[in-house]
């Protein structure tokens, strides 16, 4: 935003102040409705005094009815000289009060960078203790965008001795540009008082027993009945929010849940001083009291998990270093819990503790109470890969029956699923290893066949055992080709700048192929983008397609990876160009061929509709893990759980817990499998782009498919495996899809990792502490009520 200073308030001033005005540009403006205030950045290509600024300000405010106007000046670097010296005084002044007096008849020289102020009446001990040189440079850089270094010459000792040392100011970092505080902060007071924070008493009206009070605010945070007056008098204004308290914030009201309370007797034990950690959830803050150690008992409800409310001075603690709140009245409340008022509630099938370790931070116990609180009839544990939660789970529900209640567990795990039964062949083709074969590769702009594009197409005709055709294209990707694929390919833009585009090159490969069995090496991948690319085009691609990855996992157990470089220089079937379509389509046929001749030799398969059975999927620490729900539903399904999970963890463990298909499948008595979230077999089939029958294959070995809300997802996005919201709802529309056409219930989750949305800010610490790089954009997993869901 940049508008003309004077088009936009010139009606709210007089002449004098749009003369000031008129070369100001507005930069920036927030509002605050509720509370009528106004803060403006405000560029002028010339310095205005302070004390103008200020008259225009009240004039504003008077004019338009607004509570308060606040106008952040910004000028040039080259506006800055030692004339402008009088008027910072008069802004550090509304900062600190350690400036007053210090400052008066003082000169000032700005020359080299350096800004010396001549001091006349002493103190240079005082102001730098007080950090006021770092609170001039921090006002000068941001009205000037000038870096300067202060330095106090000329009288530097005080002529007096009776000065109090004042206490050090702490600057936050955006102090100056701060959003006003939802009411104008009060006049300054001296600091004679000191800044402990706990004898200073505004006022000496107030309660001298702690009394039963009502309270009635607009936003219903705390309820009505039931709050007690400890201090001063009832407080009636509404609380701002502990974030936008700041040194400059004056007289203010907040609450908060009390996290922390300590108590010290002075060393005369005649005075007791009672310290409060609390927190609103925005932010944290500090409570001193100092009282008569025979008042103490008025506050012994103040204790970790108390709600207070609390109005009272911002000061800057000389002891502990930070600001805290000095109050004088002070009330305990309580906070109107959140419930769930729908008429049919939901059941959460998928809510992790903190056992999921490093990676949830809710208590079975906190969640089984809420979800009874809230009326649901059950909640279901599903963990990474362990059951240590169960039985803190199983107290939890024992303490509610014991009250009379009824809910129930359902006992499960988020298990990390390997298909060591993958399938390398999709499709019916039955023809026998001597008859045609199109083996091809391609190269892309990226991972997701849904939003990346395809680069190149490369593939050789097999038939009876020998390459009779080549095909190899470029092709226009219509968008950049990030470096780190060209690094990779060695493909550049300018190669394919004037290559066929998607439509006329997807057709010309089609025709090469025909319907023969298109090969390929992790053939999900280049199946999934030939199929992408023929949905935009409005075509199909349904040839049978067999995968020499799943294939080599099988054959040549012995290899630690089966990547195409490594199957090559194992079958010694010579040098080649890895990444460039071409060359690996030429080597892969070579293998293909290999792989075939090998089967037929050592297992009699000799046809493409066999070779799945020959097929034992590979070792399962080397395949992709998926996430997968397994919920038990007796006995028999606990007991094949516990199996499950043990086998996970001694047997197949490798990274984390594996549970091989093949174990599942002998072990999946008493128990349902469900779909799990994105990072699930079938979620991560749709975004791969495989075909609709393929992913009812996948889908049909669930009991129950799962969708989760958008915002779960919305990190796909940032990722490039969707291209906008629009597809993340469509990912879901199609899990719904093969719901229906299979005839199978579609559930919809939290996946949930921590109970309250604020509570995500614990979960953040744990993320940041793996070095995740997105832990401050972290999806809302949050336990929701059914209207939230």
């Amino acid at each position: 935003m940049e508008n003309n200073f004077l088009s936009i308030f010139g009606d709210y001033m007089d002449e004098p102040c749009r003369s000031l005005f008129g070369g100001c540009d507005v930069l920036k403006l927030e509002a605050d409705l509720p509370g009528k205030q106004l803060e403006v950045t405000v560029r002028s290509d010339k310095f205005i005094e302070a004390s103008r600024v200020h008259e225009c300000q009240q004039m504003i405010a008077k004019a338009a009815e607004l509570t308060l106007v606040r106008l952040q000046m910004k000028y040039l670097p080259t506006l800055l000289t030692a004339d402008c010296f009088p008027s910072l005084v008069e802004e550090l002044k509304t900062l600190s009060g350690v400036v007053n007096g210090f400052f008066d008849g003082a000169g000032a020289v700005l020359e080299n960078g350096r800004l010396q102020v001549e001091l006349k009446n002493g103190g240079r001990d005082l102001l730098l203790q007080a950090g006021v040189d770092r609170l001039l440079q921090k006002l000068i850089h941001d009205r000037f965008s000038q870096r300067v270094e202060v330095e106090f010459t000329g009288v530097t000792e005080l002529q007096k001795d009776n000065y109090e040392v004042p206490p050090p100011i702490t600057v936050p970092e955006n102090v100056l540009n701060a959003r006003p505080a939802p009411r104008p902060a009060p006049q300054q007071r001296p600091y004679g008082g000191g800044g402990g924070g706990g004898g200073y008493s505004r006022r000496n009206s107030g309660v001298k027993e702690p009394t039963s009070v009502t309270i009635d605010f607009t936003d219903l945070q705390f309820r009505r009945d039931g709050a007690m007056l400890l201090k001063g008098r009832k407080i009636t204004q509404p609380p701002m929010s502990l974030s936008e308290v700041n040194v400059m914030s004056g007289t203010v009201v907040v609450w908060g849940d009390i996290f922390s309370a300590e108590s010290k007797v002075t060393r005369d034990g005649s005075k007791v001083i009672l310290t409060y950690s609390f927190t609103d959830y925005t932010s944290s803050n500090t409570m001193k009291i100092i009282d008569d150690v025979k008042n103490q008992e008025r506050y012994e409800s103040l204790k970790a998990g108390t709600t207070i409310l609390v109005r009272g001075d911002v000061v800057d603690d000389k002891y502990d270093r930070e600001i805290s709140i000095k109050p004088y009245d002070l009330m305990t409340v309580s906070r109107i819990p959140k419930t769930d008022d729908a008429e049919e509630k939901r059941v959460e099938l998928h809510c992790h503790t903190k056992m999921s370790a490093m990676d949830a931070v809710c208590d079975a116990e906190d969640v089984i109470k809420t979800a009874h609180r809230w009326g649901h009839k059950a909640v279901a544990i599903t963990d990474h890969g362990v059951v240590q939660a169960f039985p803190d789970a199983m107290k939890a529900v024992d303490g509610i029956r014991k009250g009379g209640g009824e809910f129930k567990v359902l006992y499960g795990v988020e298990a990390y699923f390997v298909n060591d039964c993958a399938t390398a062949v999709r499709g019916k083709d039955s023809r026998p290893f001597s008859d045609e074969f199109v083996v091809f590769d391609v190269e892309t702009t990226g991972l997701s066949a849904v939003t990346e594009r395809l680069t190149e197409i490369g593939a050789v005709l097999l038939s009876g055992g020998e390459v009779k055709d080549r095909f190899s294209i470029f092709v226009n990707p219509e968008k950049p080709i990030p470096p780190k694929i060209t690094e990779l390919t060695s493909i550049t833009d300018e190669m394919v700048a004037d290559a066929p585009k998607e439509d006329e090159a997807l057709s010309l490969f089609l025709e090469f192929v025909g319907n023969r069995p298109l090969v390929a090496h992790n053939a999900s991948f280049d199946m999934g983008f030939l199929r992408a690319a023929a949905r935009r085009q409005g075509k199909t691609v349904d040839n049978t397609s067999i995968d020499t990855l799943v294939m080599a996992r099988s054959l040549y157990p012995e290899l630690k990876k089966h990547k195409l470089d490594m199957v090559a220089e194992h079958l010694q079937v010579g040098d080649f160009h890895h990444h460039r379509a071409c060359d690996d389509a030429e080597v892969l046929s070579r293998i293909f061929l290999k792989m075939t001749e090998k089967l037929e030799k050592e297992k009699d398969i000799h046809t493409v509709d066999t070779i799945n059975a020959a097929m034992s999927g590979g070792d399962p620490k080397q395949l992709k893990t998926y996430h997968q729900i397994l919920l038990v539903r007796n006995q028999a399904g606990l007991k094949n759980l516990y199996q499950l999970v043990s086998m996970a963890h001694v047997k197949y463990y490798h990274y984390r817990p594996r549970i091989p298909k093949s174990e599942l499948i002998k072990y999946r008595e008493g128990l349902l499998v469900g779909s799990a979230c994105e990072a699930g077999e079938l979620f991560q089939a749709i975004v791969e782009g495989k075909s609709f029958g393929e992913l009812c294959d996948i889908a049909s070995f669930y009991d129950y498919l799962e969708i989760q809300p958008l915002g779960n997802n919305e990190f796909m996005l940032a990722s490039g495996q969707a291209a906008d919201r629009q597809q993340l709802i469509d990912f879901n529309k199609t899990v719904i899809a093969i719901g229906e056409k299979l005839g199978k219930p579609v559930v919809a989750t939290c996946d949930a990792h921590f109970l309250n949305p604020e509570d995500a800010a614990f979960r953040r610490i744990l993320l940041a502490g793996m070095k995740f790089k997105d832990a401050d954009q972290q999806a809302p997993l949050y336990f929701r009520t059914t209207d939230e869901m």
